[in-house]
């Protein structure tokens, strides 16, 4: 019995280590010279090690290949369409691809995939795409993150300049996280400048700044957003052809705001409308709404329905609603709004909305990795919330809060 137990051990399967898969532009030692070659001959696993130089392709990773690409950082390793095509095109489905690293340019799509994908893209820097965007997938069923990656200069015909993706499946939607990142300087046609998602897209850490679109969401448009310690800024939207625009820096369905900035937005055109953002449904807490404009009305906000917390919206401006245009809305504690005309606010229970105004420096570095407006001396905004869990979460900087704090997304020394 023992014998024959000792002789099966030398029939079990043998699991495969990960190996690395090197590439260089010369294919000395070893290496590929081209980063098609180093795909096609991994296996799921693996990873492609990409070194320094710039790489004139067109890659496509078959689907079901799981690999990392993995290169030696943004401005290291280029992958440049040569003006033409998809520059990275990941075949669906592909339950964990990563690419990190790289610097992805000059196409007319720069990173391109399909549905059922899960990708994780990092230390990237995706620039000068211009047709169908940056990024550019069908995100049915899939899952991408964004981490610590700098998307600028790219454009769409469409829909989605930064990052657009698509959900063909009404039913499964796309889930968009985009970390420490900045969106920056892109252009849409039509919706989304900066990003374009059908789906829920998460913003933390980030920057989405000088973006456009002609219609709606000159810098985010999406079904679900979430956005914490983040700044949307310097967005618009253009009016062009459309009856009504909307959203300058936010165009949403649902959108939550925490420890964030929208700042500097505009809503171009005789019926623009929500300078900074435009949602159905609005959920702010610790926000600072400043200094957007819109050419119809909603110079800050146009929502239906919105809810406020230790919030501060002010300096905005619009013929009808300068700060803000509601339908209904409820204000829980203490939140400044500094022009109350045609925004629909009750406080609740005990709450108080300020009508003052809110004495905001300029939307600069004030310490952090994102511009924020710091509250001036004398401000109203300073020490007046007394609500214990809404001081327990540091700013939008990082720096903690105690007990009385300040509203909106800054806190004053």
């Amino acid at each position: 019995m023992v014998r024959v137990l000792v002789a099966s051990l030398f029939f079990l399967p043998t699991v495969a280590s990960a190996a690395t898969v090197c590439v260089n532009t010369t294919g000395t030692g070893g290496c590929f010279p081209t980063i098609q070659q180093g795909v096609d001959a991994a296996v799921s696993g693996d990873t492609v090690d990409v070194a320094a130089g710039t790489y004139f392709e067109h890659v496509v990773v078959a689907k079901n290949k799981r690999v990392r690409l993995q290169g030696a950082g943004p401005e290291a390793t280029l992958i440049d369409g040569n003006g033409v095509g998809t520059v990275l095109k990941i075949k669906a489905p592909n339950p964990k691809m990563t690419v990190a690293g790289v610097g992805i340019q000059n196409g007319r799509r720069g990173l391109a995939f399909g549905k059922q994908v899960k990708l994780s893209v990092s230390d990237c820097a995706i620039t000068g795409n211009v047709g169908e965007g940056g990024i550019s997938g069908d995100g049915a069923g899939s899952n991408v993150t964004v981490a610590r990656c700098t998307i600028s200069g790219n454009s769409s015909t469409l829909t989605g300049g930064g990052i657009r993706v698509v959900s063909s499946s009404l039913r499964v939607k796309a889930r968009v996280k985009v970390v420490s990142s900045t969106v920056r300087g892109n252009a849409a046609a039509i919706r989304g400048g900066g990003i374009f998602v059908e789906g829920k897209l998460t913003l933390i850490g980030s920057s989405v700044d000088d973006n456009s679109a002609e219609h709606s969401g000159g810098g985010i448009f999406a079904n679900d957003l979430t956005v914490v310690a983040s700044t949307i800024s310097r967005n618009m939207t253009l009016g062009g052809g459309q009856a009504i625009t909307g959203g300058g820096g936010i165009r949403a369905g649902s959108a939550t705001i925490r420890n964030s900035t929208i700042s500097g937005n505009a809503a171009i055109g005789s019926e623009g409308v929500g300078g900074g953002l435009a949602a159905g449904h609005l959920r702010l807490e610790h926000a600072t709404i400043a200094n957007n404009t819109a050419e119809a009305e909603g110079g800050g906000i146009s929502a239906r329905r919105m809810t406020l917390r230790a919030s501060l919206i002010g300096d905005n401006s619009a013929p009808s609603g300068s700060d803000c245009s509601s339908d209904e809305g409820r204000g829980f504690g203490v939140n400044l709004i500094e022009d109350t005309t045609s925004c629909a606010v009750t406080a609740s229970g005990q709450g108080v909305v300020l009508s003052a105004d809110p004495m905001l420096g300029p939307l600069q570095n004030n310490g952090g990795t994102t511009e924020t407006q710091a509250l001036l001396a004398g401000s109203p905004a300073i020490g007046v919330v007394t609500t214990t869990a809404l001081c327990k979460a540091p700013d939008q900087r990082g720096e903690a809060r105690a007990v009385p704090c300040d509203l909106g997304a800054y806190e004053a020394p």
